[in-house]
């Protein structure tokens, strides 16, 4: 990345090969979540964890209801939908 067309000669170039500042972690931290496979702090919207790759999963899933809920709640109306037809 360079900046006034010549690389860092800007006063305010902010190179970010350093890694991530203390800065961004107080302005962008807080909603982080743990990696299952290493421990590592990963933010909650992270598609895998920066450390070791772990593929994170779906958080909607995790959190919402559970997939057997609106399946058994289609069997018992189409059940009552079947008593009333005969």
């Amino acid at each position: 990345m360079s900046c006034c067309n010549s690389p860092n000669q800007c006063s305010n170039f902010d190179d970010d090969r350093e890694g991530v500042s203390d800065e961004d972690v107080a302005r962008f931290g807080g909603d982080d979540v743990t990696c299952p496979s290493c421990g590592a702090e990963v933010w909650y919207d992270a598609s895998q964890c920066s450390r070791c790759g772990h593929a994170m999963t779906d958080k909607s899933l995790s959190k919402g209801t559970p997939a057997w809920v609106p399946i058994a709640g289609c069997l018992v109306l189409l059940g009552i939908f079947l008593a009333i037809m005969t």
